[in-house]
């Protein structure tokens, strides 16, 4: 994989397990890993539903290969956030690793 390619700076965040004041474990977002992506918007629609406009946008982002990324952990990328909806590969290569987002409103 070419490094040119990869030029937007990602961070990619999880649910983890901490205690809140009344000694509860609750699950909230933390920071894992920065690394180098390439994001590529695939499609976008938008629709209303109960008087409210929305939107979809998904996108493909590529990263090098990385066995600690799972879906349902985030990609944050300057304000906004995308939620891995599946997590592929290239295990022939080990070249990289795509991640199918859904951008989240």
């Amino acid at each position: 994989m070419q490094a040119g390619s990869l030029k937007n700076r990602v961070e990619i965040w999880r649910f983890h397990a901490v205690q809140d004041e009344t000694g509860a474990n609750v699950q909230e977002w933390a920071f894992f890993l920065r690394l180098w992506a390439n994001i590529r918007h695939v499609s976008g629609s938008q629709a209303i539903k109960a008087d409210t406009q929305t939107e979809s946008v998904k996108a493909s982002i590529r990263i090098r290969f990385n066995e600690q990324i799972q879906s349902g952990m985030q990609v944050r990328y300057r304000g906004e956030i995308y939620q891995i909806d599946a997590v592929l590969h290239d295990y022939q290569h080990k070249d990289f690793t795509d991640l199918v987002c859904l951008k989240v409103e």
